[in-house]
């Protein structure tokens, strides 16, 4: 069966979209709690619709970054506190991290297997009755895990990281590259993509090479099999059939790929900082000078320069800190 990344990452605006009308299921985690969300299918392949249920008590108030899980009372999440919780069928229980670090990238072998990794190196792995330490020689970020057996468990992360466990210890993989390693899928041990910035780099059991090289950010990679591998990031997916890399038209990029088959593949978009900041400032256009022309009806005129100055300098340190300029300059204009 083939490996994935089973890992999913909060966002600020996300949006789904499926390569087929064929029925399919994923999890995801929201900052609210956690949700399971699944898509189904009429009898004529028409799209279906989403449902989600919101389990509770959830572990909510905070940012979840990972979620992997194996069925419907095996599931786990990690959060920006370092802290792991796990998910029975019935209720949310927390875990202890040994390193406190935060972890990045789920996946399990069993629910007895379970690899973790995170920022500054971070490896943990969960035997059945608690998580242990395996940390290995890297300050890297690890970003994501997978693996087709218990004793070939493979890792990435930032600065070129590839990292590869053979059921003793972690041992590194020279990967040429510099680049973050962002996300990996193989359809078995000696086939194996990962995506490092604008290149694939593929595995075939001895070294890794760079298969193709663009102009693309590449960030996320899925396939169905040997032959049909996915690849998407910022402006452009890509489809491997077995011979070469081809552009897939009418779909510009993905941050997140999985499926199910060849003709069941849905794509994640996270709506960029900088888009987000463009659309905060498109409303801003809008909206204040609509706040002044009713400042000078009510002939406030003072009151009026000073909010819209004030809310001019909350969208600039939003901007700055990568944070909605909106809800910026709507507290301060409010402060």
């Amino acid at each position: 069966m083939p490996a994935s990344v089973g890992s999913s990452t909060g966002a600020s605006s996300t949006t789904l979209s499926s390569s087929s009308g064929m029925g399919g299921s994923s999890s995801g985690v929201n900052s609210s709690g956690v949700s399971t969300i699944s898509s189904s299918s009429s009898s004529s392949g028409a799209p279906g619709t989403w449902t989600s249920t919101w389990q509770n008590p959830s572990p909510n108030g905070i940012s979840k970054h990972a979620v992997w899980t194996s069925g419907p009372s095996d599931t786990w999440v990690s959060d920006d506190d370092g802290r792991l919780f796990h998910w029975n069928g019935t209720t949310w229980s927390p875990a202890t991290n040994p390193t406190n670090r935060t972890i990045l990238g789920l996946w399990a072998q069993a629910s007895n297997d379970v690899w973790g990794v995170g920022v500054d190196g971070a490896l943990i792995h969960f035997n059945g009755s608690n998580w242990e330490d395996h940390s290995f020689s890297t300050t890297q970020d690890l970003l994501a895990v997978t693996g087709f057996a218990s004793n070939n468990v493979w890792a990435v992360g930032t600065g070129g990281a590839i990292l590869h466990w053979t059921g003793s210890n972690w041992t590194p993989s020279p990967s040429n590259t510099q680049a973050a390693v962002t996300s990996i899928w193989g359809s078995g041990a000696n086939d194996i993509w990962v995506t490092a910035n604008t290149q694939l780099l593929h595995y075939t059991g001895a070294t890794w090479s760079a298969q193709h090289t663009g102009t693309y950010e590449l960030k996320t990679v899925w396939g169905s099999s040997a032959t049909d591998v996915w690849a998407a990031g910022v402006g452009a997916t890509f489809r491997f059939n077995g011979s070469g890399w081809n552009i897939v038209t009418g779909m510009v990029g993905a941050d997140k790929l999985w499926g199910s088959g060849p003709n069941d593949v849905w794509a994640l978009f996270q709506l960029p900082a900088i888009q987000r900041s463009a659309l905060a400032l498109l409303i801003a256009s809008i909206g204040l000078p609509v706040v002044g022309v009713l400042m000078i009806g009510l002939d406030v005129i003072p009151v009026r320069f000073a909010m819209m100055h004030t809310a001019l300098l909350g969208v600039a340190l939003g901007l700055m800190l990568d944070i909605d300029p909106i809800v910026c300059a709507l507290v301060l204009s409010a402060a």
